[in-house]
């Protein structure tokens, strides 16, 4: 099984499977790009204080947006 880190292939595969997700290319962009490991605090990013408080919140909103739409799916099969 393929292990996906990045929300643009997700959304790809996502797409090929006949799911709609509406995300905006954006906020795609703006998550792919502060993802940075799947363990911050082992890649050093959480003392040096990254992502900064606004880009986490915006990271936040956009996932509760997400899980919101994947609710959605789910509760719709």
């Amino acid at each position: 099984m393929e292990k996906i880190h990045s929300i643009e292939r997700l959304l790809s595969l996502a797409h090929d499977l006949g799911l709609s997700v509406n995300m905006s290319d954006d906020d795609t962009v703006f998550i792919d790009s502060i993802y940075r490991g799947r363990y911050p605090a082992e890649a050093g990013l959480l003392p040096l204080g990254e992502p900064v408080e606004s880009d986490a919140q915006r990271a936040l909103s956009i996932a509760s947006a997400a899980h919101a739409i994947i609710q959605a799916i789910l509760g719709k099969k």
